[in-house]
């Protein structure tokens, strides 16, 4: 018998498959695996029409579930995309030491027939034997139940034994007589693994809690190579069911081909398909003692509309239009964020912001510029500013988008917040295995290359923490946040504070010892070759976060290249540069952040932290005393 649909029961079919697995079928293949599996199952129950197997299917519940597995893409093995199982083993143990929590809980979803819920479970029974107080529990969820059925009977094939590593199959028990080509998973792992058959896409499901505890969220949720299938809107609604039941600092994985706008979602991107919920530690605190002032002189209405914008939105800020106004503000006690309008500028104001900057430690001045008419004074006058404006954006876009300068004062006073009690946990446990990690690197590592990013504070970190280099230190490459404009002249600074050579990237030089490499113009700094022949190269990509050139950047090309080496963050707000430590971590790079005791601005050092990026924190003097200590 051979079955031809028609176009309308393709139609018919199409639909009855999204509707109960919410799979779109806009490939071929996702077309054909569908209509094929209804043939299949059509055959099997010897129905001669669609509209008499429909019927069927209707009035028979063990044949629902049949089709439903029929039409449900199963791709799976044990430990499937290996390099995932490896970042899980490191985040389980970064969440158990970093931050003292000793209940993991994990969602598989999809889980298909279990092996990848069970490969976990052996990863954490591995790490329990190193941290005996941990209780786990991985809880599979699939929309196919006869999946699910296999999950429970925990019995597979003996052809998938070469996927396991060896040290695995401590936790396998081995079939007998008619049972000899399968094995099944020991008690101690099936113990702390469920499974309940149900549709991802519905937010009740995960409502379940086996811990008893005040929450039923997830220290990391694993959804691999589900959302190719998905629409957009489907996959929206999934994330945020996800967001909804995960635990500060937990993660989201995902296939490597799937990818997701993690600023939607309020994710960072670690990299490797891995997103982690941002700390809800981020707000600003209430008891801040602030003040944000914004000095224009200008009478123009587009700047006026613009200002009474960051006026409404920003609480404790004024507009002052007056010098004189403006030399009042003496309270030296309270920060102070002053918005300086380039238009407004003259040789009286930056004499005052010179002196007043020298008396108040608690005040940022940001140089804004909002209007594409405006340009930049004369090179004299900006060499000036560099040694007052400790920070500068560069807002050539805000007369359309004037939000990124509110979101920079915000985050500015987010930097401010304490401390969070996980990063104090983090402090300890650096300081108890830094002589261990310190004497793995100066016994073995011989660095290819110093990478540094920093940002607010920085060009003051810099002076310290590179003056007089000796001439046979590694090839030290910097990203500092810095309009290009001045990237010429803080060059030269750090030429003269370094007493090395500089060359600039636009001539794709060969890394060399004694050398300082920055970006000389508006592109970012990217590294490529291979360890030993490592080159400089301009990347003039579009900017990352609103960034060129970028840390992140930076980082990732060098990771890229394989080569050993040092990466360092310094003083900054924001995050950028975490996801690129982790990723020269990985690597197994040298990673430095520096100690917030010592920063400027606590922002983009404890990002890193948080994401288990850093190997050691410290203070300008201790990283120069590490890189002493480097072969080289």
């Amino acid at each position: 018998m051979s079955l031809i649909f028609s176009e309308e029961e393709i139609e018919i079919i199409l639909e009855i498959s999204q509707q109960i697995t919410g799979i779109s079928s806009g490939s071929d293949q996702i077309k054909n695996y569908i209509l094929e599996g209804t043939k299949q199952r059509m055959f099997q129950t010897k129905s001669t029409s669609l509209e008499d197997y429909l019927q069927y299917i209707n009035e028979n519940e063990n044949e629902f579930k049949n089709f439903l597995s029929s039409i449900t893409v199963h791709t799976t093995h044990w430990f499937r995309e290996s390099n995932h199982f490896t970042l899980i083993k490191f985040e389980v143990i970064n969440l158990i030491k970093k931050f003292n929590i000793n209940n993991i809980r994990i969602l598989s979803a999809p889980c298909s027939t279990g092996e990848e819920v069970y490969s976990i479970g052996f990863i954490l029974e591995t790490i329990k034997g190193e941290f005996p107080s941990l209780n786990y529990e991985i809880i599979g969820t699939d929309i196919d139940s006869l999946s699910i059925e296999k999950c429970k009977n925990a019995v597979y094939h003996k052809s998938g034994i070469k996927n396991i590593p060896e040290n695995y199959h401590k936790y396998l028990l081995f079939g007998k007589n008619e049972a000899k080509d399968y094995f099944a998973i020991s008690k101690e792992i099936r113990k702390n693994c469920s499974f309940i058959s149900g549709d991802i896409r519905n937010e009740n499901l995960l409502n379940f809690n086996t811990f008893n505890l005040k929450t039923n969220k997830f220290n990391i949720i694993i959804c691999r190579n589900l959302f190719i299938y998905f629409n957009h809107e489907t996959i929206n609604k999934i994330i945020n069911n996800f967001i909804a039941k995960l635990n500060d600092n937990g993660i989201i994985c995902l296939g490597h081909s799937e990818k997701i706008d993690e600023k939607l979602y309020n994710l960072i991107n670690t990299g490797n398909s891995f997103y982690k919920l941002k700390s809800s530690q981020t707000s600003v605190p209430e008891n801040l003692n602030y003040e944000i002032v914004i000095y224009s002189a200008s009478k123009q209405s587009e700047k006026q509309i613009i200002f009474d914008k960051i006026l409404v939105i920003l609480k404790n800020s004024n507009l002052i239009n007056n010098i004189n106004d403006l030399k009042q503000i003496n309270n030296y006690n309270k920060l102070k964020i002053l918005l300086i309008d380039i238009d407004s500028k003259n040789p009286e104001l930056l004499y005052f912001l010179h002196n007043y900057s020298q008396k108040n430690k608690n005040i940022f001045i940001i140089q804004c510029l909002f209007s594409k008419e405006d340009e930049f004074k004369s090179s004299k006058v900006n060499y000036f500013e560099n040694q007052i404006f400790s920070d500068i954006i560069d807002c050539r876009n805000c007369k359309s988008d004037i939000n990124q300068i509110i979101l920079y004062v915000k985050n500015l006073l987010k930097s401010f917040n304490h401390e969070s009690s996980a990063l104090s946990s983090y402090k300890e446990d650096n300081i108890l295995e830094t002589k261990k990690i310190m004497r793995h690197f100066f016994e073995k590592l011989r660095p290819e290359f110093i990478a540094i990013g920093c940002s607010t504070g920085g060009t003051q970190a810099l002076e310290i923490l590179l003056k007089n280099v000796p001439k046979n230190f590694p090839p030290i490459l910097i990203v500092q946040h810095i309009p290009y404009n001045f990237s010429n002249e803080f060059i030269n600074k750090l030429k003269t504070i370094s007493n090395l050579s500089f060359e600039s990237p636009k001539n794709r030089p060969i890394l060399k010892q004694g050398h300082l490499y920055l970006a000389d113009d508006d592109y970012h700094l990217i590294i490529k070759g291979t360890p030993g022949e490592l080159r400089a190269e301009p990347d003039n990509s579009t900017p990352q976060n609103e960034l060129r050139p970028s840390i992140n950047k930076l980082f990732q090309s060098l990771a890229h290249t394989k080569a050993k080496g040092v990466g360092i963050i310094l003083t900054g707000m924001g995050d950028d540069g975490a996801q690129g430590l982790l990723s020269l971590m990985q690597n197994g790079c040298l990673t430095i952040t520096q100690s917030k005791n010592s920063c400027v601005i606590y922002g983009m050092p404890r990002e890193a932290e948080l994401i288990g990026a850093s190997r050691y924190s410290g203070d300008l003097m201790e990283i120069r005393q590490i890189l002493e200590k480097l072969k080289v």
